[in-house]
């Protein structure tokens, strides 16, 4: 392809040529000639330079929306001697999720390749929003030595990035609602061992404290044992519904709402997963219905962010049927349906099916419905993007 500069180069040496043959100049006509060598000698550079080179892109699989992503490109030089200035061009493009279609390209600058070295260079980019992403294919180019030509070479390099919704913080107000225990759901709560609480300070030992209790320094310095005192952990199975509905001509605070509720179920899923050894059934209701039950594991977790960064809002009619599910498989434990619309679990039309089914009505006690149409968020949970916002501002 030739570039602009190649271009001005071809206009200057026709207008040569023309008048050499309008005037029967030879000297100029000499001229036009000399100057079809730079373009020959160019164009045979830049089409043997790309097949020299084999690319590689190192990247990290998994990353939070609004969280730096570092992608590593990797560029080795097969051939006898050096290659220079050459374009690396990679594109991001989300392929499913709240923003398909969306996309960034980002050129890296390789300024010289040597012989049997492998050149690395690093670029940095930041995705705003959540889903699965395309990385590649990668577009390689140069027109070095004369810039008339360039030569551009599309790679097959394509890798998947899952983008995880934002990360927030709950507060304490969560945990007393997922933490109250009432009467008859006592059997949900798991206590998940005497180590599994947080260490807070030494009491003398008593009779049944475990020897790997003994914190030896201090019993010999009182000479009488003294045992370390840790804070009694228990937790419950959890059952997070993610209801991610927007009107048929959504406005932006509906999509607003759906990533405030998605980002509030990922902070769930995360702060779970620092405890581990509870239950959790995971039900998102959008374009598509998907859902998740097991014990929270690393595995757990990674499949569960995968799915709520896929999570696309649609004027759906599926929360019935996602929410009767919901109550059969985790008979334990808290119900929580998030929603982004103003939803009332006495509202026997929408949730027709889990009142007509008599095995499931006594459950409906569990579960808690908090509406971010009616700002019941607020108190429970802090959206990353307002921490990344204080941090900006401090």
């Amino acid at each position: 392809m030739i570039t602009r500069e190649g271009t001005y180069y071809l206009l200057v040496m026709t207008f040569i040529v023309v008048g050499a043959m309008i005037r029967n100049f030879q000297l100029l006509m000499v001229l036009a000639c000399m100057m079809v060598g730079p373009l020959l000698y160019n164009w045979r550079v830049v089409q043997g330079t790309l097949r020299r080179l084999k690319f590689s892109r190192k990247l990290s699989h998994s990353v939070c929306a609004g969280d730096p992503l570092l992608v590593e490109l990797r560029v080795e030089n097969l051939g006898r001697g050096s290659v220079y200035a050459i374009v690396a061009c990679d594109v991001i493009e989300a392929v499913d999720g709240p923003k398909i279609g969306e996309s960034c390209e980002v050129e890296v600058f390789f300024a010289r390749v040597r012989s049997g070295v492998t050149e690395t260079s690093t670029y940095r980019a930041r995705v705003q929003h959540r889903g699965r992403y395309r990385v590649g294919p990668l577009e390689t180019s140069t027109a070095f030595p004369l810039g008339l030509i360039r030569n551009t070479l599309k790679l097959g390099e394509i890798d998947d990035l899952i983008v995880y919704p934002r990360i927030g913080r709950l507060t304490p107000a969560w945990r007393r609602l997922i933490q109250d225990d009432r009467a008859g759901y006592a059997a949900s709560r798991r206590t998940h061992g005497l180590h599994e609480g947080d260490f807070y300070g030494l009491r003398e030992w008593r009779t049944g404290d475990p020897k790997q209790w003994i914190h030896w320094r201090t019993t010999a310095k009182r000479n009488q044992l003294v045992v370390r005192q840790f804070e009694k952990q228990s937790e419950q199975d959890v059952t997070i519904i993610v209801d991610a509905w927007v009107s048929p001509q959504a406005t932006s605070q509906e999509e607003a709402s759906v990533e405030r509720i998605v980002s509030m179920a990922a902070t769930v899923v995360a702060d779970l997963s620092a405890v581990g050894g509870c239950q959790m059934y995971l039900a998102c209701a959008g374009a598509k219905t998907k859902s998740l039950h097991g014990s929270v594991s690393q595995a757990f977790v990674h499949e569960a962010m995968t799915i709520l960064a896929e999570v696309t809002p649609a004027p759906h009619q599926s929360i019935d049927g996602c929410l009767l599910d919901a109550l059969r498989v985790g008979r334990t434990g808290k119900v929580v349906l998030l929603s982004s619309r103003n939803l009332e679990l006495s509202d026997t039309n929408t949730f027709q099916e889990v009142w007509n089914d008599h095995k499931v009505r006594s459950e409906i006690g569990r579960v808690i419905c908090l509406s971010d149409a009616r700002d019941e968020l607020a108190n429970l949970f802090i959206d990353g993007a307002q921490i990344s916002a204080a941090k900006e501002s401090s």
